[in-house]
């Protein structure tokens, strides 16, 4: 029986994770919901940035693991990703740990 997840309010859910062949950034594509409504967006974030993020989220590194050799150990020059089908549930972020590195990211720039 396959449990439904509700998406939580002020999240970002990754639909799907996109590395380009020698990029620093991956570009990871899903819907905010903000205010009880939900907006679609593709969000670039750095590849260690993202490692952290998933990190905090799942402190066993055997869903990092999972998804970095789906992103990586592959010949295409652009690899997609969807989190849902390699760790079986839907993924999940909350909007601060994307805002506020890019926030502090604009202040640098």
């Amino acid at each position: 029986m396959k449990s439904i997840q509700i998406h939580p309010e002020n999240t970002f859910k990754i639909n799907y994770i996109v590395h380009e062949k020698n990029d620093s950034c991956l570009l990871i594509s899903g819907v905010f919901r903000k205010n009880n409504k939900e907006y679609f967006s593709n969000i670039p974030v750095e590849c260690n940035q993202f490692a952290k993020i998933i990190t905090k989220i799942f402190p066993n590194t055997e869903y990092l693991d999972s998804l970095t050799t789906a992103l990586f150990n592959n010949e295409q020059p652009i690899n997609e990703v969807s989190p849902k089908r390699i760790i079986n549930q839907d993924l999940f972020i909350d909007l601060a740990l994307i805002v506020k590195p890019m926030e502090s990211f604009r202040k640098s720039a």
